[in-house]
């Protein structure tokens, strides 16, 4: 959850590269990094600058297929999503799936990563019906392949609860919401944008079911 401190060695580490002048494996890893972690800051615009350009080097490094560009479009997509430039995200997720999908499917650890992303964009674009599904599928795989108390199990089930508010079906929410909210308080940091975001899942969830003490609770 030490999300700052990790941006700074990034950005030197980048740097350091920089002054070598070589476009290397290591700096598009570093800027992908990068911009992962500027991501769970909400930094978007900037997580998206770094992307792009690690896109670039591996573009120049591997084929089209490669699971590092896979990797970057993914973090590209959350990142467009996130600025609602929503064809933006879709075309980036679509090429992700298409790069875990012929590489290694179900079986690689971001794929329900990918999963819930796109399953996100679905829902912001209103096809509610799909991004259930993809959500939905998402958390079963991450409740069949990672440990109950793992951030990325939590990380689904934030998302599908996240989803079951907006379409105000708050008692299915509520379960998924206050087990996310509880695994991450443990697995991260209090102060980890990971569990910010849990816990502002969970006020938003409170205000919208008309319960205010427990939204309070929650803020």
């Amino acid at each position: 959850g030490k999300f700052d401190e990790a941006i700074k060695t990034l950005r030197e580490r980048i740097e350091a590269i920089r002054q070598k002048g070589n476009e290397t494996p290591e700096l598009g890893a570093s800027l992908t990094g990068l911009g992962s972690f500027l991501i769970e800051n909400g930094a978007f615009a900037e997580a998206e600058e770094n992307l792009r350009a690690a896109e670039t080097i591996y573009r120049k490094l591997y084929n089209a297929a490669n699971m590092q560009i896979g990797d970057n479009l993914r973090l590209q997509a959350q990142a467009s999503l996130a600025l609602r430039q929503y064809s933006d995200a879709e075309a980036m997720i679509n090429a992700t799936l298409e790069i875990y999908r012929a590489a290694s499917g179900p079986q690689y650890v971001n794929y329900p990563t990918a999963l819930m992303v796109q399953g996100m964009i679905f829902s912001q674009t209103g096809r509610t019906a799909e991004a259930e599904a993809l959500l939905r599928e998402a958390v079963r795989i991450r409740a069949e392949n990672a440990p109950e108390t793992h951030f990325l199990r939590a990380t689904a089930n934030g998302a599908l609860g996240e989803f079951l508010t907006a379409q105000a079906r708050f008692p299915e929410a509520e379960p998924f919401l206050l087990g996310s909210y509880e695994s991450l308080k443990k697995s991260q940091a209090e102060n980890s944008p990971r569990t910010r975001l849990a816990l502002q899942r969970l006020a938003t969830l409170y205000e919208a079911w008309n319960k205010p003490e427990q939204a309070a609770s929650y803020r």
